[in-house]
C-alpha cells in the first residue's frame, strides 16, 4: 500500500519549514508533497525552489470547478488538481493541514490496516444533537435531504485513489463546505468512511485541541505521539 502525503498551506515561515522538514524525514522526500495556496501570497517572496511543491491560485480552482467559490472551504478542486498533477502512482492520500503539529508522524501508520476509502475525525450523521452545527446547509448537492447529510473534522484526512478519481468525474456536478460536502459526497455514492485511530467524537485518543496558536506550543512538553491542533508556531523553551 503507497501513502503519499500532502502539506497543505497558504504562506511560508520557520514553523511550516519546520513541519515540511519533518514530514520529509519521516516518510520520505518521494512521498511527500506541499500545495501551496499563493492567492494572497506574494510568491516572489519565497526562495524554496521544490518540485515536490505545487502552486495554486483561487482562479486555477475555479477553472478546474465552476462552483469553486473558497479556497479554504473547499478542497475538491485542489484535490482534483492533485490528482491530475502527481506523478508518482499511490493507493492513499493524506491531506494535512498547516496548523497541525505533531513530533511523530509514524502515528499516521497505525490507520494502514484500515483500507477505507476516507478517513477523517469525529464522523457523524446528521441528527437533532448535532442539528445546530453552523455548516449543514453549505452545499450544492440536490437531491441529498439534510438526514443524509454527514460532517466531519478535517485537520487531517486520508483519501482513497478510487475516491479521488470519482470526486474528479464529478467535478462541476456539485460541492460544498468541504467538512460537509466530502463525508455526504462519500456516502451518496456508497465509498467506504471510518474515524482515524477509531476515534470518536466522545472518545479522542490521538488529537489535543489547543487554543495556544498565537503565542506557540513548547515542542519539550508535547507528547511524541500525540497531534496538536490549532498550532501556528512552536517554541524550544
Amino acid at each position: 500500500m503507497i501513502n503519499i502525503y500532502i502539506f497543505r498551506i497558504h504562506y511560508w515561515d520557520n514553523f511550516i519549514e519546520y513541519q515540511w522538514n519533518n514530514l520529509k524525514n519521516i516518510f520520505g522526500y518521494e512521498y511527500c508533497f506541499i500545495l501551496f495556496d499563493i492567492t494572497n501570497f506574494n510568491i516572489n517572496n519565497f526562495l524554496l525552489n521544490d518540485n515536490h511543491i505545487f502552486f495554486i491560485h483561487f482562479n486555477d480552482l475555479k477553472n478546474i470547478n465552476k462552483l469553486h467559490y473558497s479556497n479554504i472551504e473547499q478542497i475538491e478542486s485542489q484535490l482534483v488538481y492533485l490528482l491530475q498533477n502527481i506523478s508518482i502512482d499511490f493507493d492513499f492520500m493524506w491531506i494535512i493541514e498547516y496548523d497541525v503539529f505533531c513530533k511523530n508522524w509514524n502515528i499516521l501508520k497505525i490507520n494502514d490496516e484500515y483500507h477505507y476509502d476516507f478517513l477523517a475525525t469525529y464522523i457523524e450523521n446528521y441528527s437533532k444533537n448535532n442539528k445546530r452545527w453552523s455548516h449543514w446547509r453549505k452545499i450544492i448537492f440536490d437531491d441529498i435531504l439534510l438526514e443524509n447529510r454527514v460532517k466531519c473534522f478535517f485537520p487531517i484526512t486520508r483519501f482513497s485513489k478510487k475516491l479521488l478519481i470519482k470526486l474528479f468525474q464529478e467535478i462541476g456536478n456539485n460541492s460544498g463546505y468541504c467538512e460537509l460536502y466530502i463525508p455526504t459526497f462519500v456516502k451518496k455514492y456508497n465509498f467506504t468512511i471510518h474515524n482515524l485511530f477509531n476515534d470518536s467524537y466522545w472518545n479522542h485518543n490521538q488529537f489535543i485541541f489547543t487554543t495556544n496558536n498565537k503565542t506557540g506550543i513548547n515542542i519539550n512538553e508535547c507528547d511524541f505521539n500525540k497531534i496538536y491542533h490549532p498550532i501556528v508556531k512552536i517554541i524550544n523553551n
